[in-house]
């Protein structure tokens, strides 16, 4: 009898091709840690991710109740319990396992041009996804899983866009604009912050003769990139639109997309001890237009930023209602640094609340920012790095 657990998106059951209905949230949870995980998990840790705020001998009881409501579901034999442990068998197929370790071998291949059958292979990875890792459940009353699966849904959805950027990559490599007009799509209705695959949309309408569509998605971006992010288009993109506007584009004016997500920076003995910039590239230049009204925050600033020059910690908090120009005052008063200064940039984000340090890991995936937290010795820094 064959067990299939689909979790990308609303969870779906198959047992002997057939679909089967769990209607227990716990269940469904229990299910996808054991796929997710894909190791044994003890029962003391399982009633401890579910059943947090209950009595452990309650605890034990709601699980053993929720295991043979699995198994009634998915067969006796579907989840295999030694002991004091529980393991998914390995005959129970799942899409979560399926699609990592298919993604992640693509990506150690990492080739722009593939054959026929690798490519159809990564389209088939790709259409395992189809949303966001159990989707629709959440369960507030479990917290430690909650911030499971929140992490784990990033995690899986940044390897679902590296998947896409692949992809996207292999179709620009062969001119196939058409295929790349649709991945784009794809991989901007996943995330819409991602420049790179704007420029390559941008690009791919241009070589298809649609202009005013290719100049609507510059427009597209910038309103994304403003709303998300409070910036502007990298220069490079805004000479495309110009390129593309002028009619003079072809194919070489832009570069391949970049990196996937999932490749984080290598730093080694070099990138630390050569020089380097003490300010990060930023994604728009320093604001032009008057800027009053804010000497009192500036000098509050000033001042903080001179103790912390003597060794004392500081900590500032600039704070207001939307729109009251919070990103002004600290653009203009960073750019105003001595060029001396190390500046080292991080944003949150709605979609990453509930990742804990989301802020400074988006750093330590920039090889830049690591290559400055490196010139600054301290025995935690490889531990923030784990």
């Amino acid at each position: 009898m064959t067990t299939r657990l689909s979790f990308l998106g609303p969870a779906r059951i198959t047992v002997a091709a057939r679909d089967a209905e769990l209607t227990s949230g716990k269940g469904l949870a229990l299910l996808a840690y054991l796929a997710g995980t894909g190791a044994p998990q003890t029962r003391d840790h399982l009633c401890d991710l579910l059943w947090a705020e209950s009595h452990p001998d309650a605890a034990r009881k709601n699980l053993r109740n929720t295991l043979w409501r699995v198994r009634q579901t998915v067969g006796e034999d579907a989840v295999i319990t030694h002991d004091d442990m529980l393991l998914l068998a390995g005959s129970v197929w799942t899409d979560v396992a399926a699609f990592e370790a298919g993604i992640q071998a693509c990506l150690s291949v990492n080739r722009a041009h593939s054959g026929d059958q690798e490519s159809d292979q990564l389209d088939a990875l790709l259409g395992l996804w189809r949303g966001p890792l159990l989707e629709g459940v959440n369960l507030t009353d479990a917290p430690d899983f909650d911030l499971w699966l929140s992490s784990e849904r990033v995690r899986l959805g940044q390897l679902y866009g590296a998947g896409l950027n692949l992809r996207l990559t292999q179709h620009r490599a062969a001119a196939r604009w058409q295929d790349v007009v649709t991945v784009a799509r794809q991989a901007l209705a996943h995330d819409n912050t991602q420049e790179s695959i704007h420029t390559c949309l941008m690009e791919a309408y241009a070589q298809l003769g649609q202009r005013t569509n290719a100049l609507r998605q510059y427009d597209t971006l910038r309103t994304v990139l403003e709303q998300e992010l409070g910036a502007t288009p990298l220069a490079q993109t805004h000479a495309l639109r110009q390129s593309i506007l002028a009619g003079t584009h072809n194919e070489d004016s832009v570069s391949t997309v970049a990196a996937s997500p999932m490749t984080a920076p290598r730093l080694t003995a070099s990138s630390v001890t050569a020089p380097i910039d003490t300010r990060p590239p930023r994604a728009r230049p320093p604001i032009r237009r008057p800027f009053v009204g804010r000497a009192a925050e500036q000098l509050t600033l000033d001042e903080i930023h001179r103790r912390a020059n003597d060794g004392r910690l500081q900590i500032a908090l600039i704070s207001g209602e939307t729109g009251m120009g919070k990103s002004t005052l600290w653009q203009q008063w960073s750019h105003r640094l001595a060029p001396g200064a190390s500046v080292l940039e991080a944003r949150c984000l709605h979609s990453t609340q509930t990742l804990p340090f989301a802020p400074l890991t988006g750093l330590f995936d920039t090889e830049s920012s690591l290559a400055r937290l490196a010139r600054h010795q301290s025995p935690s820094f490889a531990v923030w790095l784990t």
